[in-house]
């Protein structure tokens, strides 16, 4: 894929999916992700959110900009916040909503790091 590509996937994976709500809260609880987990969980997908929203935008953003967004999407949610039986709790039999936000979240974040990096 070429780059102008990987911005209109990037930008189709926030309006197909990521741009819409509502957010699967009770599939998170379903999934034992609750607390501050929950909390974190909510503001990591919102900052991956916003930052595909920008799609062929990110072409156009300052340096400054650009180290910001590269530290929000460097590393993924199981990498920020390890818990070794979260991963587990989140199937596609179990909480499906939430599994495919899970996917669409990061697919969207490798798009952002290959841009970006």
């Amino acid at each position: 894929m070429t780059d102008l590509d990987d911005l209109k996937r990037l930008r189709l994976i926030y309006e197909q999916s990521l741009g819409w709500g509502p957010f699967p809260t009770e599939e998170c609880f379903t999934a034992g992700i609750t607390g501050k987990l929950h909390g974190e969980l909510v503001v990591y997908l919102a900052d991956i959110a916003g930052i595909a929203s920008h799609g062929q935008k990110l072409k156009a953003i300052s340096p400054e900009r650009r180290l910001e967004f590269l530290k929000l999407s460097s590393r993924s949610f199981w990498d920020k916040f390890p818990s070794p039986e979260t991963p587990q709790r989140i199937t596609l039999e179990r909480v499906p909503n939430l599994f495919h936000l899970m996917e669409d979240v990061e697919e969207a974040r490798r798009l952002i790091i290959a841009y970006l990096d």
